[in-house]
């Protein structure tokens, strides 16, 4: 159920941001169907952490266009242990892999 709604907030996000960059009137829902038509619409519905992350980071790109920065830098930082690679290696490490 949380990846169901995560996905729902991703998707509303996406929307937006296309809608944002491009110019045509169906941007935004034209950019769902790609994502919910593509192969990896999958993981948005099943009990992966993909749909999560991407219901903070697509936010989060959101808020950084309308230029609100503290709730960019917020939902920004929010998905970082969600990223799809995170369980590869430490979560507050510097190096990288």
């Amino acid at each position: 159920m949380t990846s169901f709604v995560a996905g729902g907030v991703a998707v509303l996000a996406l929307a937006r941001i296309a809608r944002h960059h491009l110019p045509h009137p169906d941007a935004g829902r034209r950019a769902v169907l790609f994502l919910l038509f593509s192969p990896c619409a999958v993981f948005l519905a099943a009990g992966y952490t993909e749909a999560l992350f991407l219901a903070l980071a697509l936010p989060a790109w959101l808020a950084a266009l309308r230029r609100n920065w503290p709730a960019a830098a917020v939902l920004a930082a929010l998905p970082a242990p969600y990223a799809p690679d995170s369980s590869s290696r430490p979560r507050w490490s510097c190096t990288s892999y």
